[in-house]
């Protein structure tokens, strides 16, 4: 998977790093998916808190008022205990 002889080389350092560069764009969009769908989700579940009566809003607002970086530490401490 060299490069010509007649190409420069940073025509050949970038043609070589196209599918790295590719594959960290492809892993950062889907991280942020990942993120944009846990919020848009959470979103959603707290709108339908708002629905319920008085005596049960607050028990659901703190069901679910876990951010995505609090989520996320706890999958990993589960995970890290089931080792």
């Amino acid at each position: 998977m060299g490069c010509p002889s007649m190409t420069s080389s940073l025509d050949c350092l970038a043609r070589l790093l196209q599918p790295a560069v590719f594959i960290l764009l492809i892993a950062a969009v889907a991280a942020c998916s990942n993120k944009q769908l846990y919020e848009a989700s959470h979103q959603n579940r707290l709108q339908e808190c708002e629905k319920l009566v008085a005596s049960q809003r607050q028990s659901c607002r703190e069901e679910y008022s876990e951010s995505y970086d609090e989520y996320r530490r706890r999958l990993e401490v589960e995970k890290q205990s089931q080792k």
